[in-house]
Order: C-alpha cells, then structure tokens, then sequence
C-alpha cells in the first residue's frame, strides 16, 4: 500500500471504526489481567459524583464505553456540521478513542470524566449553533443548565462556567439577554431539586478533596500520569504547530478554533490546580489533544504525514499495554 493509499484510510471513517476496535481489545485485556479499579472520592454538592452510581463491573464499563464512543462520534460531527478543521476527517474521534484507551484506569467503569467531555462537546455544539446570533438565548439557557447539572454530582463542572463565558464573548453573544439566560440556567437545576423537596438542604455534603490515586500510587496509576502528561505535550506543541495557520481563518473559524483552544489550556490549568480531582479532568484532556493534532495534519496532508500519525497511534497503544501489564 502507498503512503497516498495509507494516508487516505487515515483521514476517513475506517480509522475510526479501527480505533474503536482497539479500544474494545484493551478494555477487553484489562478485564482479563485482573480486576478493575473505579476512580475514589466523593465529588458531588447535592448528588453522589458519577463513580458511585454503578458498581465496578459489566454494566458500567459497558455504560462509560458508550459515552465515550457517543463522544467520539460527537466530535465528528460537530467537524462536519461546523467544518472546523476546514476539511472533514476521521482523525479527531480516533485519536481521543486510542487515548482513551492509554487511560484505561479512566476507561473501565463509568466516572465524571466520560460525562464531562460529553458535556462539554454538547455545549460546544449548542455554542457554535449561536455564532454572532445572541436571538439564541434558549439554547445559552440550556449550556448553563447542563453545566449547574453536572455541578450537582461534580463541583469541577461549575469551573468551566468562566470558561463557557470566555466561549460567549468568541461567539459575539455576550449581552445582556444572553447574561440573564445564563444565570437562568444555573438557578435552575438547584432551584427544582431543592424546590422541589427531591433533595434535602440539610442533607446536602461537602465535596471530600482526597486526590484520586492517594492511596496507592500503583505502577499502572503512575503510567496514568506519564500518559496524561504526554497528552497535555502534544496538544500544546501541536497548537503551536497550528496557530499561525489559524491566524489566515475567517472570523467565524478563528472563534470556533480559539474556544478549542481555550478548553484545551483552561482544561491542563483546572487539572494543575485542581489536582485531587484529576481524574475527572483527563478525557476532556484527551479530546481537545486530538483536535490539535488532527487539526495539524488535515490541513498539512501529506504522504510522509501518515508515519507520523501511525506512530503517534502505536505510542498510546503501548501506553494501554504497559498499564494493563503493570
């Protein structure tokens, strides 16, 4: 097969359906190697945090793998819906699902982090959809529901409301209208689930701030943290290997490529501060690298392009592997 031949497989939907198998395998291996580890601690204001719905098990690795591959899917179309790469590819959703895969601590049982990229990329949807058209306060109204939401079962959701704002004034959708939808939406999840009797004030708990992997800083957790801090490398040097072509972008593409950018810095930064709740932070890590490097080499696709990216596939994968076998 010629590099052309290879390069062409690379950018279309085959190398998506090929990384969703892999990442089907390395879950499949670590079921086999011995049990599985859900994330620790207790992260919710009113609701217990997302990995104490379901016990360690089928049903909830099968529920987080779901959500992760929706995610993937996800990010596929919001390409293709609002061409943000300027080109359409299949590269985006691979690499988060091959990355995925490498935090395979993350992968096994259903935690905040798989619903906080599905969230995040729903409101980057709804985000984009609102482009210099602030008429659209019903769907501002619901980014900021989704958000307080989440907060009610993972505070770190609350966090990216600044962030979310910043994504407004990109959007040209700032004003005053869209300010007070804004904090309709947050008012809102609280005010029915207090309002509503369905949670008590005084049952309310604080978050617990243990870090995640205290207690056993095992060699595969260790491998965990290599392979997140690789991730957060390449999406800042593959950034920088866009920017100057993102400068040549219309407006709308500039803002569009600009609120991915700010979720990927904002996201290394809450995971830097906010680190015994790193867990929950590192596939939105994962998602964003991909836009980086998948947006580097659609717009650079050359033949030589395709070695690269296959090496930087087998890179995770051997991360997957050495954590299954550590």
């Amino acid at each position: 097969m010629t590099l052309e031949k290879l390069l062409e497989h690379i950018h279309s939907r085959h190398i998506l359906t090929a990384s969703a198998l892999v990442l089907l395998c390395i879950v499949g291996g670590e079921w086999l190697s011995g049990a599985t580890q859900p994330v620790e601690g207790y992260r919710g204001l009113l609701f217990p945090s997302a990995n104490h719905w379901f016990k360690p098990g089928v049903v909830s690795t099968t529920l987080n793998l779901l959500l992760i591959f929706f995610s993937a899917l996800m990010a596929q179309a919001i390409n293709k819906r609002f061409n943000v790469m300027r080109s359409i590819t299949g590269l985006w959703g691979a690499l988060f699902l091959v990355m995925a895969g490498a935090l395979i601590n993350l992968t096994n049982s259903f935690n905040g982090s798989t619903i906080l990229v599905a969230t995040m990329l729903i409101v980057t949807w709804l985000l984009y959809s609102c482009y210099d058209n602030s008429e659209r306060r019903r769907r501002i109204f619901l980014i900021f529901f989704l958000l307080a939401l989440g907060g009610t079962f993972q505070y770190a959701f609350l966090l990216y409301v600044p962030v979310v704002v910043l994504g407004m004034v990109q959007m040209k959708v700032l004003n005053l209208h869209t300010i007070v939808a804004a904090l309709l939406g947050l008012i809102t999840p609280p005010w029915i689930i207090i309002g509503g009797g369905i949670v008590d004030p005084a049952d309310i708990k604080m978050p617990t701030l243990i870090a995640t992997w205290a207690v056993d800083l095992s060699t595969d957790k260790l491998l965990t943290l290599v392979t997140l801090g690789m991730i957060a490398l390449l999406g800042i040097g593959f950034y920088l290997g866009n920017f100057l072509k993102l400068l040549s972008y219309n407006a709308r593409n500039r803002a569009f490529n600009g609120f991915q950018t700010l979720l990927l810095f904002s996201t290394i930064v809450l995971a830097l501060v906010d680190y015994t709740n790193l867990a929950l932070y590192s596939l939105l890590l994962a998602m964003e690298s991909a836009y980086q490097i998948a947006h580097f080499f659609t717009i650079r696709r050359l033949p030589q392009s395709s070695i690269v990216i296959l090496a930087i596939f087998a890179l995770f994968i051997i991360f997957a592997l050495s954590t299954i076998l550590a």
